[in-house]
């Protein structure tokens, strides 16, 4: 084989045996020490706050799972059934004010209506005491 070939073949195989360092051992060490570095912080922190009580992290996992949503049990589906009553008491509400608005413009024309009837009524009243005043005059004799 000429020695150019052979420069090549083994230039190719070194760039392949970096190629795959670099895919299976360089690239996936780079990003572990990121994750670690991200990752080590919040150890040290959960390690410090729960010291004293081993079984938070029990704890923990059981939050967690009462947080996924499942047949009505758990604490999302309490939250959802929580939030859907208020949107519904929330529409209540509006209901109401606008009923009660509806009940207040009646009852203002009901007294504006009632007024008109009173106002008559007083007119028809003085009417009749007038009528009334006028027969009981003509009814009297004359000299008395």
């Amino acid at each position: 084989m000429p020695p150019w070939a052979q420069v090549v073949i083994s230039v190719t195989a070194v760039i392949g045996a970096v190629a795959y360092l670099w895919k299976t051992v360089l690239k996936p060490g780079a990003r572990l020490i990121s994750t670690m570095d991200k990752l080590l912080p919040v150890a040290i922190e959960l390690t410090e706050q729960f010291h004293d009580a081993p079984e938070a992290f029990v704890t923990l996992r059981e939050i967690a799972q009462q947080f996924k949503a499942d047949s009505g049990t758990s604490l999302r589906d309490v939250i959802n059934r929580l939030e859907r009553s208020a949107d519904d008491n929330r529409a209540a509400v509006k209901t109401l004010e606008a009923n009660i608005e509806t009940a207040r413009q009646l009852a203002e024309q009901d007294r504006a209506h009632l007024a008109a009837v009173i106002a008559k009524l007083d007119k028809a009243n003085a009417g009749i005491e007038a009528a009334a005043e006028t027969v009981a005059e003509n009814d009297r004799p004359n000299g008395r």
